[in-house]
């Protein structure tokens, strides 16, 4: 089916006002950011980001290995609803490339357990 690779550190889930410009700050191996009418997310790693940021802290990220087609159809949802069936919450976002997962720290083997159960290869840490 899919190989997945559990990113290296914590994640945060930031929320800036849409008035202020596209920080500096985000860093690690995925950043996120994605701008609207009401609000700046980012999501990045847990380093660097300032005291006073309003963030949803303590998640780890996981990714899709590799390159998927655009015209690939389920795989948000094969995904999800592994997850789902596992009462695991879950933050999914998409590149041109590949999709990724946010899961809190503390359901990450709740998480690999379920998607190794539906048949899912889970790669080491990277």
């Amino acid at each position: 089916m899919f190989q997945i690779e559990i990113l290296p550190d914590d994640y945060v889930v930031c929320q800036l006002d849409p008035a202020e410009g596209t920080p500096q700050w985000p860093q690690g191996v995925f950043v996120s950011v994605t701008r609207t009418a009401d609000e700046v997310s980012i999501v990045c790693c847990a380093k660097g980001v300032p005291a006073g940021v309003r963030c949803e802290r303590d998640w780890r990220c996981l990714r899709i290995s590799g390159k998927l087609e655009f015209g690939l159809i389920g795989v948000l949802a094969r995904i999800t609803t592994l997850l789902a069936d596992a009462q695991v919450s879950v933050l999914a976002i998409s590149t041109f490339d590949t999709d990724y997962f946010l899961v809190r720290k503390n359901d990450v083997e709740c998480a690999v357990s379920a998607l190794a159960g539906g048949g899912v290869e889970i790669l080491e840490e990277s």
